[in-house]
This record gives structure tokens, sequence and C-alpha cells, in this order.
């Protein structure tokens, strides 16, 4: 998917892994503001909406991965 992406090909991206293509705007959203909040103010707390966020791609994730394996995707 990386690769696919490299070369701005989103049908092949998509196609690798749809589930992580369609969560990744909200994961860099996540990190960019962690890495924000750590330059400006010297620590990384996450707001508790932000922790319920990046709880749900990880359920998200995990669920995915296990239907995936098991369908055989």
């Amino acid at each position: 998917m990386c690769i696919a992406l490299l070369a701005m090909d989103f049908t092949s991206a998509w196609l690798a892994n749809p589930v992580l293509l369609a969560i990744s705007p909200a994961i860099i959203y996540i990190a960019m503001k962690q890495i924000i909040a750590w330059i400006v103010f010297g620590e990384q707390k996450m707001s508790k909406i932000d922790t319920i966020i990046v709880n749900v791609l990880a359920v998200a994730l995990i669920l995915w991965g296990i239907v995936r394996n098991m369908v055989g995707m």
C-alpha cells in the first residue's frame, strides 16, 4: 500500500488495504497533533477524545486484520 501511495496509485492502495487507507487521515491527524504538542509544550498528553479515537482505530485495525485473514482477501 505504501509503495502504491508513493506512486500516487490510489486504486492499488485501496485494493491492498482499504481500511488502513480510509483511516490514515485520522492516524496522521493524531500523530501530527502529538508532534506539535511535544514541540510547542514539551509534553504529549492526549485529550480524552483523542484517546477514544486511537482506541477505536486500534480495534478497527485488529478486527479488519482478523476478518481479512479469515475471508482470505
